[in-house]
């Protein structure tokens, strides 16, 4: 494949894994580590990062901000 379809491919592939994992309020996620939590609003924004997703630590009131890429939907909620 020239390098321009490799591109094209790889662009198109990796919007189509964002739509597909588009996270909205109340979904439930997984983190790196595994641990599990609701999100609480999808989009949340700061000046300085961005867009960030509020989420609460499952069966705690903990709450943590992620990146959009640091997290995905829970296997068995999806």
């Amino acid at each position: 494949m020239p390098l321009k379809k490799v591109k094209v491919f790889l662009a198109f592939s990796g919007f189509c894994v964002y739509v597909v994992y588009m996270i909205k309020n109340n979904d439930i996620v997984k983190d790196r580590q595994g641990r599990i939590f609701q999100v609480l609003n999808a989009n949340y924004k700061t000046d300085r990062l961005g867009k960030q997703i509020l989420c609460r630590l499952y069966r705690s009131q903990k709450r943590f901000a992620f990146m959009p890429w640091q997290v995905k939907k829970h296997s068995f909620f999806s």
